[in-house]
Protein backbone atom coordinates (compact mmCIF):
# COMPACT_ATOMS: atom_id res chain seq x y z
CA UNK A 1 0.00 0.00 0.00
CA UNK A 2 1.20 3.12 -0.67
CA UNK A 3 1.24 5.83 2.13
CA UNK A 4 3.44 8.63 0.24
CA UNK A 5 0.68 11.27 -0.32
CA UNK A 6 3.85 13.07 -3.09
CA UNK A 7 3.26 9.52 -4.87
CA UNK A 8 -0.92 10.30 -4.91
CA UNK A 9 -0.16 13.64 -6.02
CA UNK A 10 2.41 12.43 -8.95
CA UNK A 11 -0.10 9.87 -9.93
CA UNK A 12 -2.78 12.37 -10.05
CA UNK A 13 -0.45 14.56 -12.62
CA UNK A 14 0.62 11.92 -14.86
CA UNK A 15 -2.80 10.52 -15.08
CA UNK A 16 -4.09 14.44 -15.29
CA UNK A 17 -1.72 14.52 -18.54
CA UNK A 18 -3.02 11.58 -20.81
CA UNK A 19 -6.33 12.49 -20.02
CA UNK A 20 -5.50 15.66 -21.13
CA UNK A 21 -3.92 13.96 -24.11
CA UNK A 22 -6.87 12.08 -25.00
CA UNK A 23 -9.04 14.92 -25.14
CA UNK A 24 -7.07 17.04 -27.14
CA UNK A 25 -7.27 13.58 -29.76
CA UNK A 26 -10.55 13.34 -29.88
CA UNK A 27 -11.42 17.47 -29.93
CA UNK A 28 -8.94 18.38 -32.38
CA UNK A 29 -8.16 15.51 -34.59
CA UNK A 30 -6.28 15.82 -38.01
CA UNK A 31 -6.11 19.48 -37.19
CA UNK A 32 -3.33 20.31 -39.29
CA UNK A 33 -2.09 23.01 -41.45
CA UNK A 34 0.09 20.05 -43.81
CA UNK A 35 -2.77 17.33 -43.45
CA UNK A 36 -3.56 18.02 -47.25
CA UNK A 37 0.42 17.92 -47.98
CA UNK A 38 1.07 15.09 -46.19
CA UNK A 39 -1.87 13.15 -47.69
CA UNK A 40 -0.81 14.04 -50.93
CA UNK A 41 2.91 12.72 -50.28
CA UNK A 42 1.43 9.33 -49.32
CA UNK A 43 -0.83 9.53 -52.42
CA UNK A 44 2.48 9.87 -54.34
CA UNK A 45 4.15 6.53 -52.76
CA UNK A 46 2.41 4.41 -55.76
CA UNK A 47 3.85 6.42 -57.96
CA UNK A 48 7.59 6.96 -57.49
CA UNK A 49 6.69 9.96 -55.03
CA UNK A 50 5.42 11.72 -58.25
CA UNK A 51 2.05 13.17 -57.60
CA UNK A 52 -0.15 12.42 -60.56
CA UNK A 53 -2.12 15.66 -60.88
CA UNK A 54 1.06 17.80 -60.30
CA UNK A 55 2.02 20.29 -62.94
CA UNK A 56 5.89 20.05 -62.14
CA UNK A 57 6.28 16.22 -62.23
CA UNK A 58 8.97 16.38 -59.67
CA UNK A 59 10.08 13.27 -57.65
CA UNK A 60 10.03 13.74 -54.19
CA UNK A 61 12.94 12.74 -51.69
CA UNK A 62 10.90 13.62 -48.25
CA UNK A 63 11.60 10.26 -45.80
CA UNK A 64 8.74 7.92 -46.34
CA UNK A 65 8.68 5.98 -43.95
CA UNK A 66 5.81 7.46 -41.52
CA UNK A 67 3.97 7.83 -44.61
CA UNK A 68 4.31 4.50 -46.05
CA UNK A 69 3.45 3.45 -42.78
CA UNK A 70 -0.17 5.52 -42.69
CA UNK A 71 -0.75 4.00 -46.29
CA UNK A 72 -0.97 0.72 -45.04
CA UNK A 73 -2.86 1.39 -41.94
CA UNK A 74 -6.36 1.39 -43.30
CA UNK A 75 -7.81 1.25 -39.34
CA UNK A 76 -9.30 4.94 -38.62
CA UNK A 77 -9.40 3.98 -35.02
CA UNK A 78 -5.16 3.01 -35.39
CA UNK A 79 -4.47 5.85 -37.73
CA UNK A 80 -6.32 8.66 -35.09
CA UNK A 81 -4.19 6.99 -32.05
CA UNK A 82 -0.91 6.14 -34.09
CA UNK A 83 1.43 9.28 -32.23
CA UNK A 84 0.09 8.69 -29.33
CA UNK A 85 0.51 4.64 -29.36
CA UNK A 86 4.35 5.51 -29.86
CA UNK A 87 4.56 7.86 -26.97
CA UNK A 88 2.74 5.10 -24.90
CA UNK A 89 5.19 2.17 -26.06
CA UNK A 90 8.25 4.94 -25.30
CA UNK A 91 6.64 5.52 -21.86
CA UNK A 92 6.82 1.60 -21.00
CA UNK A 93 10.46 1.15 -22.11
CA UNK A 94 11.23 3.78 -20.05
CA UNK A 95 9.69 2.76 -17.09
CA UNK A 96 10.89 -1.02 -18.20
CA UNK A 97 14.49 0.88 -17.42
CA UNK A 98 13.74 2.65 -14.42
CA UNK A 99 12.40 -0.79 -12.52
CA UNK A 100 15.48 -2.25 -14.02
CA UNK A 101 17.68 0.33 -11.58
CA UNK A 102 15.50 0.09 -8.64
CA UNK A 103 14.67 3.82 -9.36
CA UNK A 104 12.15 4.75 -6.24
CA UNK A 105 8.21 5.18 -6.92
CA UNK A 106 8.73 9.31 -6.78
CA UNK A 107 11.45 9.79 -8.97
CA UNK A 108 9.89 7.27 -11.22
CA UNK A 109 6.81 8.65 -11.91
CA UNK A 110 8.52 12.20 -11.65
CA UNK A 111 10.77 11.06 -14.61
CA UNK A 112 7.43 9.82 -16.90
CA UNK A 113 5.66 13.64 -15.76
CA UNK A 114 8.89 14.94 -17.57
CA UNK A 115 9.15 12.57 -20.80
CA UNK A 116 5.61 13.54 -21.27
CA UNK A 117 5.05 16.89 -20.77
CA UNK A 118 6.51 18.58 -23.68
CA UNK A 119 4.75 20.88 -25.68
CA UNK A 120 5.31 18.70 -28.79
CA UNK A 121 3.98 15.54 -27.19
CA UNK A 122 0.44 17.32 -26.65
CA UNK A 123 0.04 19.36 -30.07
CA UNK A 124 1.70 16.64 -31.89
CA UNK A 125 -0.17 13.57 -30.95
CA UNK A 126 -4.03 14.68 -32.30
CA UNK A 127 -2.35 13.47 -35.74
CA UNK A 128 -0.45 11.15 -37.55
CA UNK A 129 3.02 12.28 -37.53
CA UNK A 130 6.34 11.73 -37.93
CA UNK A 131 7.51 14.35 -35.47
CA UNK A 132 6.91 11.86 -32.11
CA UNK A 133 8.27 8.43 -33.60
CA UNK A 134 11.54 10.57 -34.51
CA UNK A 135 11.88 11.85 -30.90
CA UNK A 136 10.53 8.66 -29.07
CA UNK A 137 13.24 6.67 -31.50
CA UNK A 138 15.52 9.71 -30.84
CA UNK A 139 15.36 9.74 -27.18
CA UNK A 140 15.14 5.55 -27.10
CA UNK A 141 19.05 5.91 -28.51
CA UNK A 142 20.43 7.99 -25.86
CA UNK A 143 18.74 5.62 -23.27
CA UNK A 144 20.01 2.80 -24.43
CA UNK A 145 23.60 4.35 -24.87
CA UNK A 146 22.86 5.72 -21.18
CA UNK A 147 22.75 1.81 -20.13
CA UNK A 148 25.45 -0.80 -19.38
CA UNK A 149 24.75 -3.26 -21.26
CA UNK A 150 27.19 -5.15 -23.70
CA UNK A 151 28.70 -2.88 -26.26
CA UNK A 152 27.56 -5.12 -29.11
CA UNK A 153 23.89 -5.15 -27.52
CA UNK A 154 23.84 -1.39 -27.67
CA UNK A 155 24.60 -0.67 -30.92
CA UNK A 156 22.13 -3.33 -32.58
CA UNK A 157 19.75 -1.41 -30.36
CA UNK A 158 21.16 1.75 -31.53
CA UNK A 159 21.10 0.68 -35.83
CA UNK A 160 17.78 -0.83 -34.56
CA UNK A 161 16.29 3.28 -34.04
CA UNK A 162 18.30 5.08 -36.25
CA UNK A 163 17.35 3.43 -39.39
CA UNK A 164 13.71 4.59 -39.26
CA UNK A 165 15.16 7.48 -37.93
CA UNK A 166 16.80 8.35 -41.35
CA UNK A 167 13.84 6.84 -43.28
CA UNK A 168 11.09 8.74 -41.40
CA UNK A 169 12.61 12.03 -39.56
CA UNK A 170 14.73 14.93 -41.07
CA UNK A 171 14.79 16.89 -37.89
CA UNK A 172 15.83 13.98 -36.13
CA UNK A 173 18.87 12.89 -37.98
CA UNK A 174 19.89 16.39 -38.47
CA UNK A 175 19.90 16.44 -33.97
CA UNK A 176 21.54 13.48 -34.23
CA UNK A 177 24.59 14.63 -36.03
CA UNK A 178 24.39 18.28 -34.34
CA UNK A 179 24.39 17.17 -30.70
CA UNK A 180 24.58 13.31 -29.91
CA UNK A 181 27.80 12.83 -32.23
CA UNK A 182 30.02 15.52 -30.93
CA UNK A 183 29.03 14.48 -27.18
CA UNK A 184 29.79 10.93 -28.09
CA UNK A 185 32.96 11.98 -30.03
CA UNK A 186 33.66 14.24 -26.20
CA UNK A 187 33.20 11.27 -24.41
CA UNK A 188 34.33 8.78 -26.91
CA UNK A 189 31.23 6.31 -26.91
CA UNK A 190 32.10 3.82 -29.25
CA UNK A 191 28.53 2.24 -29.05
CA UNK A 192 27.33 5.99 -31.17
CA UNK A 193 30.23 6.69 -33.23
CA UNK A 194 30.00 2.57 -34.49
CA UNK A 195 26.12 2.70 -34.88
CA UNK A 196 25.87 5.66 -36.88
CA UNK A 197 28.17 4.49 -39.76
CA UNK A 198 26.80 1.17 -39.72
CA UNK A 199 23.30 1.92 -39.72
CA UNK A 200 24.24 4.65 -42.97
CA UNK A 201 25.66 1.53 -44.31
CA UNK A 202 22.58 -1.10 -44.03
CA UNK A 203 20.04 1.99 -44.85
CA UNK A 204 21.75 2.35 -47.69
CA UNK A 205 21.58 -1.11 -48.80
CA UNK A 206 17.79 -1.61 -47.54
CA UNK A 207 16.90 1.11 -49.67
CA UNK A 208 19.36 0.31 -52.62
CA UNK A 209 20.82 3.49 -52.22
CA UNK A 210 17.45 5.90 -52.26
CA UNK A 211 18.55 7.26 -48.73
CA UNK A 212 21.05 9.06 -50.53
CA UNK A 213 18.54 10.94 -52.38
CA UNK A 214 17.02 11.95 -49.13
CA UNK A 215 20.15 13.11 -47.00
CA UNK A 216 21.24 15.05 -50.64
CA UNK A 217 17.62 16.46 -50.72
CA UNK A 218 17.32 17.35 -46.94
CA UNK A 219 21.08 19.28 -47.31
CA UNK A 220 19.85 21.13 -50.64
CA UNK A 221 16.56 22.27 -49.00
CA UNK A 222 18.83 23.69 -45.98
CA UNK A 223 20.82 25.53 -48.32
CA UNK A 224 18.16 26.67 -50.87
CA UNK A 225 16.05 27.95 -47.63
CA UNK A 226 19.37 30.13 -46.22
CA UNK A 227 20.23 31.52 -49.77
CA UNK A 228 16.66 31.92 -51.10
CA UNK A 229 14.06 31.95 -48.92
CA UNK A 230 14.74 34.32 -46.20
CA UNK A 231 12.34 37.29 -47.57
CA UNK A 232 9.31 34.78 -48.04
CA UNK A 233 7.85 34.17 -44.73
CA UNK A 234 6.67 36.76 -42.31
CA UNK A 235 4.46 35.63 -38.99
CA UNK A 236 1.34 36.02 -38.58
CA UNK A 237 1.40 36.72 -42.46
CA UNK A 238 0.59 34.42 -44.76
CA UNK A 239 0.53 36.63 -47.62
CA UNK A 240 1.82 39.89 -47.33
CA UNK A 241 1.15 43.26 -49.41
CA UNK A 242 1.33 42.12 -53.11
CA UNK A 243 2.84 44.90 -53.72
CA UNK A 244 5.25 44.84 -51.09
CA UNK A 245 8.65 43.43 -53.08
CA UNK A 246 10.95 43.09 -49.99
CA UNK A 247 10.49 41.99 -46.18
CA UNK A 248 12.09 44.63 -43.70
CA UNK A 249 14.92 42.13 -42.55
CA UNK A 250 15.42 44.31 -39.37
CA UNK A 251 11.88 43.40 -38.13
CA UNK A 252 12.11 39.95 -39.58
CA UNK A 253 14.99 38.99 -37.27
CA UNK A 254 13.44 40.30 -34.35
CA UNK A 255 10.50 38.60 -34.99
CA UNK A 256 12.35 35.20 -35.29
CA UNK A 257 14.63 35.87 -32.07
CA UNK A 258 11.06 36.72 -30.08
CA UNK A 259 9.71 33.73 -31.77
CA UNK A 260 12.09 31.82 -30.72
CA UNK A 261 12.51 33.07 -27.06
CA UNK A 262 8.91 32.03 -26.59
CA UNK A 263 9.20 28.83 -27.72
CA UNK A 264 11.26 28.28 -24.62
CA UNK A 265 8.19 29.67 -22.35
CA UNK A 266 6.05 27.12 -24.94
CA UNK A 267 8.07 24.21 -23.05
CA UNK A 268 7.88 25.17 -19.28
CA UNK A 269 9.35 21.81 -19.11
CA UNK A 270 12.96 23.18 -19.47
CA UNK A 271 12.91 25.09 -16.64
CA UNK A 272 14.33 22.50 -15.03
CA UNK A 273 17.73 23.14 -17.03
CA UNK A 274 18.70 26.14 -15.11
CA UNK A 275 17.47 24.52 -11.60
CA UNK A 276 19.73 21.17 -12.41
CA UNK A 277 22.60 23.78 -12.74
CA UNK A 278 21.54 25.89 -9.91
CA UNK A 279 20.35 23.11 -7.07
CA UNK A 280 22.05 19.75 -8.38
CA UNK A 281 24.24 18.08 -5.64
CA UNK A 282 27.68 17.97 -7.59
CA UNK A 283 26.80 18.40 -10.80
CA UNK A 284 29.62 16.96 -12.83
CA UNK A 285 30.55 16.34 -16.72
CA UNK A 286 28.99 13.76 -18.08
CA UNK A 287 27.22 12.50 -21.52
CA UNK A 288 24.10 13.63 -20.20
CA UNK A 289 25.26 17.06 -19.04
CA UNK A 290 27.31 17.67 -22.41
CA UNK A 291 24.16 16.57 -24.44
CA UNK A 292 22.03 19.78 -22.74
CA UNK A 293 24.62 22.26 -22.79
CA UNK A 294 25.27 21.20 -26.56
CA UNK A 295 21.62 22.11 -27.35
CA UNK A 296 21.51 25.16 -25.28
CA UNK A 297 24.32 26.33 -26.97
CA UNK A 298 22.11 25.51 -30.52
CA UNK A 299 19.62 27.25 -28.99
CA UNK A 300 21.60 30.77 -28.22
CA UNK A 301 23.19 30.40 -32.00
CA UNK A 302 20.13 30.15 -33.61
CA UNK A 303 18.07 32.25 -31.79
CA UNK A 304 20.03 35.34 -32.71
CA UNK A 305 21.01 33.47 -36.17
CA UNK A 306 17.69 34.54 -38.26
CA UNK A 307 18.76 32.47 -41.51
CA UNK A 308 20.24 29.72 -39.44
CA UNK A 309 16.67 29.20 -37.30
CA UNK A 310 15.27 29.17 -40.62
CA UNK A 311 17.35 27.18 -42.50
CA UNK A 312 18.14 24.02 -39.30
CA UNK A 313 15.03 24.01 -37.62
CA UNK A 314 12.88 26.36 -34.78
CA UNK A 315 15.61 26.52 -32.03
CA UNK A 316 13.30 25.61 -29.08
CA UNK A 317 12.95 22.03 -31.39
CA UNK A 318 15.95 20.76 -30.54
CA UNK A 319 15.12 20.55 -26.78
CA UNK A 320 12.59 17.88 -27.45
CA UNK A 321 15.50 15.66 -28.37
CA UNK A 322 17.01 15.41 -24.60
CA UNK A 323 13.96 14.41 -22.77
CA UNK A 324 15.79 11.55 -21.43
CA UNK A 325 18.99 12.82 -20.85
CA UNK A 326 17.31 16.05 -18.50
CA UNK A 327 15.41 13.45 -16.82
CA UNK A 328 18.23 11.28 -16.20
CA UNK A 329 20.65 13.99 -15.34
CA UNK A 330 18.07 15.86 -12.52
CA UNK A 331 17.62 12.17 -11.19
CA UNK A 332 21.25 11.50 -11.13
CA UNK A 333 21.95 15.25 -9.29
CA UNK A 334 19.42 14.85 -6.67
CA UNK A 335 16.76 17.43 -8.50
CA UNK A 336 13.64 15.04 -8.07
CA UNK A 337 13.98 14.81 -4.47
CA UNK A 338 13.93 18.27 -3.47
CA UNK A 339 10.54 20.14 -2.43
CA UNK A 340 11.73 22.54 -4.87
CA UNK A 341 11.11 20.58 -7.64
CA UNK A 342 7.66 19.46 -6.67
CA UNK A 343 6.61 23.24 -6.85
CA UNK A 344 7.89 23.72 -9.63
CA UNK A 345 6.63 20.34 -11.69
CA UNK A 346 3.25 21.61 -10.60
CA UNK A 347 3.81 24.91 -12.12
CA UNK A 348 4.91 23.39 -15.60
CA UNK A 349 2.16 20.80 -15.35
CA UNK A 350 -0.67 23.61 -15.18
CA UNK A 351 1.87 26.10 -17.75
CA UNK A 352 1.95 23.41 -20.09
CA UNK A 353 -2.24 22.99 -20.06
CA UNK A 354 -2.11 27.05 -20.69
CA UNK A 355 0.01 27.26 -23.57
CA UNK A 356 -0.88 23.83 -25.32
CA UNK A 357 -4.81 24.51 -25.19
CA UNK A 358 -3.86 28.14 -26.30
CA UNK A 359 -1.63 26.97 -29.24
CA UNK A 360 -4.31 24.98 -30.48
CA UNK A 361 -7.22 27.36 -30.48
CA UNK A 362 -5.05 29.63 -31.96
CA UNK A 363 -4.33 27.09 -34.78
CA UNK A 364 -8.03 26.34 -35.40
CA UNK A 365 -8.79 29.94 -35.72
CA UNK A 366 -5.71 30.54 -38.00
CA UNK A 367 -7.01 27.78 -40.30
CA UNK A 368 -10.43 28.73 -40.35
CA UNK A 369 -9.48 32.34 -40.86
CA UNK A 370 -7.50 31.13 -43.94
CA UNK A 371 -9.96 29.13 -45.07
CA UNK A 372 -7.70 25.80 -45.01
CA UNK A 373 -10.88 23.83 -43.65
CA UNK A 374 -12.24 21.93 -47.34
CA UNK A 375 -15.30 19.87 -45.53
CA UNK A 376 -17.79 22.52 -45.97
CA UNK A 377 -20.48 23.32 -49.21
CA UNK A 378 -18.56 25.62 -50.59
CA UNK A 379 -15.41 23.37 -51.39
CA UNK A 380 -17.41 20.92 -52.15
CA UNK A 381 -19.06 22.96 -54.72
CA UNK A 382 -16.15 23.88 -56.18
CA UNK A 383 -14.70 20.22 -56.17
CA UNK A 384 -17.94 19.35 -58.68
CA UNK A 385 -17.57 22.05 -61.12
CA UNK A 386 -13.65 21.19 -61.63
CA UNK A 387 -15.22 18.08 -62.22
CA UNK A 388 -17.48 18.98 -65.14
CA UNK A 389 -14.07 20.45 -66.55
CA UNK A 390 -11.76 19.05 -69.13
CA UNK A 391 -8.76 17.96 -67.58
CA UNK A 392 -6.34 21.30 -67.98
CA UNK A 393 -3.50 23.19 -65.76
CA UNK A 394 -4.66 25.30 -62.87
CA UNK A 395 -2.81 27.44 -60.79
CA UNK A 396 -4.25 28.45 -57.45
CA UNK A 397 -4.55 31.72 -55.20
CA UNK A 398 -3.29 31.00 -52.85
CA UNK A 399 -0.73 28.20 -54.10
CA UNK A 400 -1.39 26.57 -50.72
CA UNK A 401 -4.63 25.13 -51.78
CA UNK A 402 -3.14 23.27 -54.44
CA UNK A 403 -2.57 20.29 -52.70
CA UNK A 404 -6.40 20.12 -51.71
CA UNK A 405 -7.33 20.91 -55.16
CA UNK A 406 -4.95 17.82 -56.08
CA UNK A 407 -6.26 15.29 -53.52
CA UNK A 408 -10.08 15.76 -54.79
CA UNK A 409 -9.72 16.65 -58.68
CA UNK A 410 -7.90 15.02 -61.72
CA UNK A 411 -6.29 18.64 -62.95
CA UNK A 412 -2.49 18.90 -63.17
CA UNK A 413 -2.04 21.94 -60.53
CA UNK A 414 1.23 23.81 -60.02
CA UNK A 415 1.89 22.36 -56.37
CA UNK A 416 5.00 22.69 -54.01
CA UNK A 417 6.11 19.12 -53.64
CA UNK A 418 9.53 20.17 -52.59
CA UNK A 419 12.28 22.47 -52.05
CA UNK A 420 12.66 22.79 -56.33
CA UNK A 421 9.33 23.23 -57.09
CA UNK A 422 8.95 25.73 -54.22
CA UNK A 423 11.95 27.53 -55.73
CA UNK A 424 10.41 27.56 -59.52
CA UNK A 425 7.00 28.95 -57.61
CA UNK A 426 9.20 31.69 -55.98
CA UNK A 427 10.76 32.43 -59.40
CA UNK A 428 7.74 32.61 -60.90
CA UNK A 429 6.21 34.85 -58.18
CA UNK A 430 3.62 33.36 -57.09
CA UNK A 431 4.94 31.29 -53.84
CA UNK A 432 4.05 32.13 -50.84
CA UNK A 433 3.55 35.67 -51.91
CA UNK A 434 2.19 37.38 -55.37
CA UNK A 435 4.70 39.74 -57.11
CA UNK A 436 3.53 41.84 -59.76
CA UNK A 437 5.22 40.79 -63.28
CA UNK A 438 6.09 39.65 -66.62
CA UNK A 439 7.84 36.27 -64.94
CA UNK A 440 4.38 35.74 -62.66
CA UNK A 441 2.94 32.30 -63.68
CA UNK A 442 -0.46 33.67 -64.42
CA UNK A 443 1.37 35.30 -67.28
CA UNK A 444 2.15 31.69 -68.57
CA UNK A 445 -0.03 30.53 -72.04
CA UNK A 446 -0.03 27.05 -70.76
CA UNK A 447 -2.08 28.46 -67.66
CA UNK A 448 -5.88 27.41 -68.49
CA UNK A 449 -7.54 27.55 -65.39
CA UNK A 450 -7.01 30.08 -61.75
CA UNK A 451 -8.97 29.04 -58.65
CA UNK A 452 -8.61 31.87 -55.92
CA UNK A 453 -9.45 31.92 -52.32
CA UNK A 454 -11.19 34.83 -51.75
CA UNK A 455 -11.09 34.27 -47.61
CA UNK A 456 -7.22 34.77 -48.26
CA UNK A 457 -6.76 37.42 -51.44
CA UNK A 458 -8.21 40.58 -50.43
CA UNK A 459 -10.98 42.10 -53.86
CA UNK A 460 -8.58 44.90 -54.79
CA UNK A 461 -5.69 43.00 -55.13
CA UNK A 462 -7.86 40.31 -57.28
CA UNK A 463 -9.32 42.67 -59.54
CA UNK A 464 -5.55 44.10 -60.37
CA UNK A 465 -4.66 40.50 -61.06
CA UNK A 466 -7.48 39.29 -63.10
CA UNK A 467 -7.22 42.89 -64.94
CA UNK A 468 -3.27 42.64 -65.48
CA UNK A 469 -2.77 38.43 -66.35
CA UNK A 470 -6.21 38.52 -68.53
CA UNK A 471 -8.59 36.08 -66.70
CA UNK A 472 -12.67 36.23 -67.25
CA UNK A 473 -14.97 34.51 -63.84
CA UNK A 474 -16.38 31.29 -64.37
CA UNK A 475 -17.52 30.20 -61.17
CA UNK A 476 -18.79 31.58 -58.01
CA UNK A 477 -19.68 30.30 -54.58
CA UNK A 478 -19.21 32.38 -51.37
CA UNK A 479 -15.71 31.65 -50.73
CA UNK A 480 -14.15 30.51 -54.44
CA UNK A 481 -13.90 31.85 -57.79
CA UNK A 482 -12.52 30.07 -61.07
CA UNK A 483 -11.20 32.65 -63.40
CA UNK A 484 -10.40 30.82 -67.17
CA UNK A 485 -7.10 32.34 -69.38
CA UNK A 486 -8.22 34.40 -72.14
CA UNK A 487 -6.48 32.92 -74.81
Amino acid sequence: MIADPIVYLLILGLGSIYLVKLFIIIKYHDLNTDQYNHNAFIKSLSTNFKLKVSALRETNTYPFLAHMIMDKVKNMFVKKYFSFSIEILFMLIMTRYLLEIEVETRSLLSILIILSISTTSFSQVRFFSARIFGIALFNIILLVASTDLDLSVKIILEILCLIPIFLASKFAHQAFVFVVLPAAVFFLKVDLLLSYPLALVITFILTKGFVVKIFRAHITHCYYTFFYNMDLYVFGHYYRDFETDKVDRREFSIQRTVMSIISVIKNPVLILIPILFLFGENVEISFNIVLILIVLGIYILLSFSTRLNWSVGESGRYFEYILVPLSLASYNYGILTSNLFYVVLFLIIVSSYFWVFSLIRRENRSIIAAGRVYDNEESIELISFLGTLKKSRVASLPIAISNFLALNSKHEYFYPFSFLSQYYLQRTGILPFFKFDEKNLLNKKYIDYLVVDKKQIPESYLKQIINRYKYTLVFENANYHVYQKVK
